[in-house]
């Protein structure tokens, strides 16, 4: 069964895979020295874990 969780969780990650691909052109860095592309990736990584969690937990 399909549910609102299952649509809003799912179009999050694509959502979210869309960024993390666009974000690459920024330099990641290090974490002794971050570049501008470091925050992006780590909050799209954070979005799509708890958005996983959602589309898995709808059930």
């Amino acid at each position: 069964m399909l549910r609102r969780d299952h649509v809003a969780g799912g179009a999050v990650v694509v959502a979210g895979l869309a960024v993390l691909a666009v974000s690459g052109d920024y330099p990641f860095g290090t974490l002794a020295s971050p570049g501008a592309g470091m925050l992006p990736v780590l909050i799209v990584v954070l979005i799509l874990v708890f958005a996983a969690a959602i589309f898995l937990r709808a059930a």
